[in-house]
């Protein structure tokens, strides 16, 4: 009597493991190239930024117990970010937008020393 012995490895072939990156992930399908346009204009103002009161505000958010507060408001909705929750948001946000077909307007808001005020960014759908 013949005896089957059981084989424990696999005999396919294995490939190697790559760790998971979006930034590498490869397009199945071929798609029209998109193009994202940013025009950013610089905007000073006349006055200087209160820095030790901006500092205080960075701290407290730096500290809030939750990353992110929702509140609802009767125009719409409002985000509490923590510090870094909102540092965040704004670098997926601009990623996500620059991945889109879209045009890009930026406004960077600046003070006598050109510390950075505010920065404002929207857009518009591209013309095909």
């Amino acid at each position: 009597m013949d005896r089957v012995i059981a084989i424990r490895r696999s005999v396919r072939q294995r490939a190697t493991r790559t760790p998971f990156t979006p930034a590498k992930t490869i397009s199945l399908t071929k798609t029209k190239r998109q193009t994202t346009t940013i025009h950013t204009d610089n905007h000073k103002v006349d006055y200087e930024l209160n820095r030790s009161k901006a500092i205080k505000q960075k701290i407290e958010a730096a500290e809030r117990p939750l990353s992110v507060v929702v509140k609802l408001t009767m125009g719409g909705i409002v985000l509490t970010f923590s510090a870094a929750a909102n540092e965040e948001f704004k670098i997926v946000t601009m990623n996500y937008l620059k991945s889109q077909n879209l045009i890009l307007k930026t406004t960077q808001t600046t003070d006598k020393h050109e510390a950075v005020v505010s920065e404002s960014v929207y857009q518009t759908v591209a013309n095909y």
